[in-house]
């Protein structure tokens, strides 16, 4: 039985301009691509995207946790692992100091600077006993491939939000290496999930609790 979190998504009061463009997909799929300039989602209950959850694949999961700077990918990578009793990845502790340091001075990161790291977090991947949840920006479609390797065992989870709320998080992070300066080059760079990527796209208008359960009920 499909997922009943799957293809659907529901917007509770929304104000002033929502400009959404449809994006080719299924009839059975609803996706959307937001203006993230001007947006203001007072509650996005849940927008999902991709394929849903295999409930017969066998063997473990990598349960990826994606999205923007400032979107809660730690926080809720942690509170995922923590309620399911399995490892937590923290993604940006496989950084090299060369791409933090350029980060922290407002360099956004390169495709070739982001290899090494998507190559190490793939080798970490391939390293697991059993299901772990990783936090990863997996920002492009290539990026995903690299984590996915030549397998089916990995699972997305893309946090999205509004610009405005994005960079009124990342003001509050005092002493973080990333930059709210880099915000818009990587809304810029951002590929949400495709029709045919196993994934879900939930709104961080929702608070962390909720995600997690949100998540949770599509893992089932």
């Amino acid at each position: 039985m499909d997922n009943p979190l799957y293809g659907y998504s529901i917007a509770v009061g929304v104000r002033r301009r929502l400009q959404c463009r449809p994006r080719a997909r299924p009839a059975h799929a609803a996706r959307f691509r937001a203006d993230v300039e001007d947006v203001t989602i007072v509650r996005l209950i849940a927008l999902t995207s991709g394929k849903p959850v295999n409930q017969n694949q066998q063997g473990p999961i990598a349960w990826v946790i994606m999205g923007v700077s400032g979107c809660g990918k730690s926080r809720i990578g942690a509170g995922l692992a923590e309620q399911r009793g399995i490892p937590f990845i923290e993604g940006d502790a496989f950084h090299s100091t060369g791409n933090v340091a350029r980060m922290a001075a407002g360099i956004a990161l390169t495709d070739e600077d982001r290899r090494d790291w998507l190559l190490a977090l793939r080798a970490r991947l391939a390293e697991r006993k059993g299901d772990v949840v990783l936090s990863c920006s997996s920002l492009k479609r290539s990026y995903r491939d690299v984590l996915r390797g030549d397998g089916d065992d990995v699972r997305f989870v893309h946090l999205a939000g509004s610009r405005s709320l994005l960079a009124e998080r990342m003001g509050n992070r005092p002493g973080h290496y990333m930059p709210g300066s880099l915000l818009d080059s990587q809304l810029q760079t951002l590929e949400p999930l495709g029709p045919d990527e196993a994934g879900i796209t939930l709104d961080i208008a929702a608070t962390p609790e909720q995600l997690v359960e949100q998540i949770q009920a599509w893992i089932g």
